[in-house]
């Protein structure tokens, strides 16, 4: 209920979650909205998760969506009158899990993202800090992200470089509040690992990448939010 409150006042039509900590997958509606979640099998302990929240009367624009583990989700969504995109919602191992785990995790996006016809947006927390090292990247990053890059990072990276894409948060120059994507005051941290990322090709169609400090869910992560461009066109009205 307080996720459906804070996502509703956040005048958004539909959200990724990441560690949801929700077993198998399905469907539920609270309010006026219904979330979509992809979790671990039912006879192991709750842990990663990924969601999605969308507002109903929004739902006419999922064409399908698929649970591929407690750590990968697929959307379709109609963005356009005539234009599809797929959005993959990620929970990325954490930096010092196991390679296994790890290799896993990169073998299983990469199978995903290559099944995928339609215009791809990766969004998530990845626990990849990236860096700002613009100039070694081959296009992927730009000069506005953090300082520090982890190992994490680098297989981040080297994933978008063999696949034509680029971290978008890099590229937009923001101040430092609408910039790091996790903040834990009293350890003093803070660092940017939840992204969204796209094919460079459609850089044009995103125009903003910014963290958004509204949302009050007792999370040490903020809401990343991306602005697209949209063709003016009235969508048919839905039953």
């Amino acid at each position: 209920m307080e996720l459906t409150s804070e996502f509703k006042k956040s005048n958004l039509k539909s959200l990724a979650l990441t560690e949801i900590k929700k077993k198998g997958a399905g469907e539920m509606i609270v309010e006026d909205c219904t979330i979509m979640y992809s979790g671990v099998e039912s006879s192991i302990w709750a842990q990663a998760g990924v969601g999605c929240i969308v507002k109903n009367d929004f739902m006419s624009r999922i064409k399908r969506w698929e649970g591929v583990n407690e750590r990968i989700m697929v959307v379709e969504v109609r963005f356009d009158e005539d234009e599809f995109w797929t959005v993959i919602i990620v929970y990325g191992p954490n930096e010092n899990d196991n390679k296994n785990s790890k290799e896993k995790f990169w073998d299983e996006l990469q199978e995903v993202y290559e099944k995928s016809s339609s215009p791809i947006l990766i969004v998530g927390d990845l626990n990849a800090r990236v860096g700002n090292e613009a100039r070694n990247s081959n296009g992927v990053i730009g000069s506005f992200g953090e300082t520090t890059k982890n190992k994490n990072g680098e297989l981040l990276i080297d994933f978008c470089n063999s696949n034509g894409l680029i971290i978008l948060n890099t590229w937009f120059q923001h101040k430092e509040i609408h910039k790091f994507t996790r903040v834990a005051p009293t350890r003093n941290e803070k660092s940017i690992i939840d992204y969204i990322i796209t094919e460079k090709n459609l850089r044009n169609k995103i125009h903003d990448v910014k963290v958004s400090r509204l949302p009050e869910l007792g999370s040490d992560h903020f809401l990343v939010v991306a602005k697209m461009n949209q063709k003016k066109r009235t969508f048919p009205k839905t039953q």
